[in-house]
């Protein structure tokens, strides 16, 4: 069980770096650079999209929905590494943590 909750933690790791790098190439949009790889595209369009049909997430121009999800991502690790403590002391061995 362990195993499990920890590719579950090193997959919801992932996520979050991807999304800090989509927000970040975001940001190089304002210098009417338009970046943004692929795959990021792949990843993350499908979670901002299922997040962006339950909850309204934009307050003028700001699109909340990275935020959103990375709150989930945040309960979602909390809630992984107090049902197993193991997986914290592992994930955090690691270096992309």
């Amino acid at each position: 069980m362990t195993q499990i909750l920890l590719v579950v933690a090193i997959v919801l790791v992932l996520i979050k770096y991807l999304i800090y790098i989509d927000i970040i190439l975001s940001w190089i949009s304002l210098l009417w650079l338009r970046v943004r790889p692929q795959f990021i595209a792949g990843i993350i369009d499908p979670m901002y999209d299922s997040v962006r049909k339950r909850i309204t997430t934009t307050f003028w121009p700001l699109d909340l929905t990275p935020i959103i999800i990375l709150f989930g991502i945040i309960i979602l690790m909390s809630f992984i590494f107090t049902f197993d403590p193991q997986v914290q002391l592992q994930i955090e061995r690691l270096p992309l943590y």
